[in-house]
């Protein structure tokens, strides 16, 4: 009996390759895919309207929007009236320095950072951003508030609010200019002499704000002192500076001021009627103080003053004549000065 022998036959089983239509199938999947991806993509990038001004080797604008948006979710959802502009410049100590300007609706911040690194910066700048997004009307209410790294410093004033309007700067101070005059001058003394007194001079001031100093040159006329004797007597002159400092309430036209005044000086007497007539020389100082009194005209090119001041005498010299039996010329202890002058004012 013949063995019958059973073979098996095994045939390796092979995919088939995928037809034209199945690729094509594939390929528009994956293009879909990605088209639905990318809205959210451009989304995210849209949600944060980001102006990042920043060197090659710093982190990119969307590393710093995907930063912010894992702080804040809610940025990639939908598209916020945030509005930002960072600008990342070199610092000084090998530093790096971002200044960043947030506009969150009606709300306006800055702040200026400082950190060692760029990529720290970006970090910081995420952080700005998100505290930003919490100040607009509708975002939904923070779980945390996110707060700088601590590598990172904040170089402006730290206690002011980030997002707040900012203040309009003060008008500068109006500026206080120095003015110069230059002036002549008569002043009465009706008290220190038997007669009036005549004093005539020129003078010169310098005024800043409400502040005036005045130095004065005078020469008064000779005052006749009569003499017991019919025909005797003296006459006396004076050779004087007066410093004046005043307080001025000023006005364009009108001004007002209080000063105080001090006069110096030389004062002499030469005898007449005498065989001998001689001549003495004593020195003369008096202070007090007064007021005074400015208008001016030409648009402030020239003006008109009245100067008024009590004075106590600091040195009475007694001139004697010869041969009489009484002082010629006493001084007495007060004395009042008053003066009209006129000054130009100096360009």
């Amino acid at each position: 009996m013949a063995r019958r022998s059973v073979g098996a036959i095994v045939v390796p089983l092979r995919r088939r390759p995928p037809s034209g239509i199945f690729r094509r199938v594939r390929t528009l999947g994956v293009l879909l895919a990605l088209a639905l991806s990318l809205p959210r993509v451009a989304l995210a990038q849209d949600a944060i309207a980001l102006t990042w001004t920043a060197p090659a080797t710093c982190p990119t604008r969307a590393d710093v929007v995907a930063s912010a948006i894992r702080l804040r979710p809610a940025l990639a959802s939908a598209r916020s009236d945030l509005r930002a502009v960072a600008v990342v410049t070199p610092a000084p100590r090998s530093r790096w320095r971002v200044r960043v300007r947030t506009e969150a609706g009606a709300e306006v911040g800055e702040r200026v950072l400082e950190a060692r690194t760029c990529a720290q910066l970006g970090e910081a700048t995420a952080v700005v951003l998100a505290l930003a997004f919490d100040a607009l009307p509708d975002a939904p209410p923070p779980r945390e508030r996110p707060a700088l790294p601590d590598s990172v410093e904040q170089i402006d004033d730290p206690e002011a609010a980030p997002f707040r309007q900012p203040v309009a700067p003060p008008p500068p101070a109006p500026r206080v200019r120095t003015r110069y005059d230059l002036g002549l001058h008569s002043t009465v003394d009706p008290l220190t002499f038997s007669a009036l007194a005549l004093h005539v001079g020129l003078h010169g001031a310098l005024s800043r704000g409400v502040l005036r100093a005045e130095l004065g040159l005078a020469w008064q006329l000779p005052t006749t002192a009569e003499g017991t004797r019919a025909g005797t007597g003296t006459e006396v002159m004076a050779a004087t500076i007066t410093a004046r400092g005043c307080v001025m309430r000023a006005r364009e036209v009108v001004s007002l001021g209080l000063c105080a005044t001090f006069v110096g000086g030389a004062m002499w007497a030469t005898a007449f009627g005498l065989q001998r007539n001689d001549t003495a020389l004593r020195p003369w100082a008096s202070a007090g103080g007064g007021g005074v009194l400015r208008v001016a005209v030409a648009r402030g090119r020239v003006a008109a003053l009245l100067h008024v001041d009590a004075v106590a005498h600091l040195t009475r010299p007694r001139f004697v004549v010869e041969g009489t039996t009484r002082d010629a010329g006493a001084i007495p202890a007060l004395g009042l000065l008053a003066g009209l002058g006129v000054e130009v004012r100096l360009p």
